[in-house]
């Protein structure tokens, strides 16, 4: 795949109101079934759907615009649900201070969870209890889960990250912090630092990969943040190598799409020569070494890697993986990693 592809070019059309894009030629040999696929998988379906919708240039086709409208439903379906499971987080957590993190993308995204952090995890699950839920927490413990029919899977954490990779300051996503109206919710998220910071290191310690709807966000914060702030917090939690590869990954990322330099090239002039796939996936050698930067331990992260690269393209393959790898044996793993060889094994939440 490449930046010609025109699929990438019509999402990149549809998604210029997001983040400028001037290119306004669209090939008419668009694969309709691989583009829904690319939206999908970039979360951008449903705001290039409306686009398109609206579009009678693109779709003069009506079969095609036929074939977009059950798309369209599904993903108004997921978004009524998702507007409820806010409106109840907020209703829930009255009387306790969150941050939306990791959902919130300046545009409507439709997405498969809500994540947020509080200041007081035993007084989350007391308040989820007294409104009729039954949370629970995560395999490794780090996270209180709140699966609950018609809810969106909520995630519930003390800190923006869990686990035991600590990227910034605990305290640095509620600085500055940005409140935003979601689903008709005021809701604060975290400052533009602590957001670029969680993109930034996902891509090198926890989701390996970032899909085209988060690097236009990013893009678009990059803009107005403070990078002293943003660098000092990789330098002082010993993550600054990782934190350039991922700037050289994002850079190079932006010249393929744009054809010039991204807001960060600016400041940080590190460009690598990618293959372009979206969502792109970090590659396994400077995944490896920034792991192993951390601490040699943080190697047993890969299991979450390979999951990854076989997602998108072996989807059968990629379920026995998750079957054979993520089953009890990795639940004690996950304990294993997370509280003896860190001796800091927690008080189970709401006992």
């Amino acid at each position: 795949m490449n930046s010609d592809n025109p699929e990438i070019q019509l999402m990149l059309m549809l998604s210029q109101d997001i983040y400028g894009y001037s290119k306004n030629n669209v090939s008419e040999k668009i694969n309709w079934d691989k583009f829904i696929s690319l939206a999908n998988n970039n979360k951008l379906l449903y705001h290039v759907i409306i686009k398109l919708l609206n579009n009678p240039k693109i779709l003069s086709n009506l079969d095609i615009k036929k074939s977009l409208l059950p798309y369209k439903k599904f993903e108004e379906k997921k978004l009524e649900i998702f507007d409820y499971t806010m409106k109840m987080t907020d209703k829930v957590l009255k009387s306790e201070p969150y941050i939306l993190t990791k959902t919130y993308r300046g545009f409507d995204c439709v997405t498969h969870d809500v994540d947020v952090i509080v200041k007081d995890m035993d007084k989350a699950w007391t308040l989820f209890e007294d409104e009729g839920f039954k949370p629970y927490l995560s395999p490794n413990q780090l996270s209180l889960i709140v699966h609950h029919d018609p809810l969106l899977h909520l995630e519930i954490h003390d800190k923006i990250i869990p686990g035991p990779i600590q990227l910034m300051d605990e305290d640095l996503p509620w600085k500055k912090r940005r409140n935003v109206e979601i689903s008709g919710v005021n809701t604060d998220i975290p400052t533009l630092e602590a957001d670029i910071l969680t993109y930034l290191g996902d891509m090198q310690f926890r989701t390996y990969e970032i899909a085209l709807g988060d690097l236009l966000y990013l893009y678009n914060m990059s803009k107005e943040a403070n990078w002293d702030i943003i660098v000092n917090q990789a330098e002082k939690y010993k993550w600054l190598n990782a934190l350039k590869s991922s700037l050289s990954i994002v850079n190079g990322i932006h010249r393929l799409l744009f054809d010039k330099p991204s807001p960060m090239e600016y400041k940080f002039p590190f460009i690598e020569r990618i293959e372009l796939n979206l969502p792109y996936i970090t590659p396994l050698t400077p995944v490896f070494r920034a792991l192993m930067q951390r601490r040699i331990i943080n190697i047993m992260k890969l299991p979450a890697y390979f999951s990854v690269r076989l997602k998108y393209n072996h989807v059968i393959l990629h379920k026995w993986y998750i079957d054979l790898v993520f089953g009890e044996t990795a639940k004690l793993m996950a304990k294993i990693f997370y509280f003896d060889q860190w001796g800091k094994k927690q008080k189970a939440i709401g006992s």
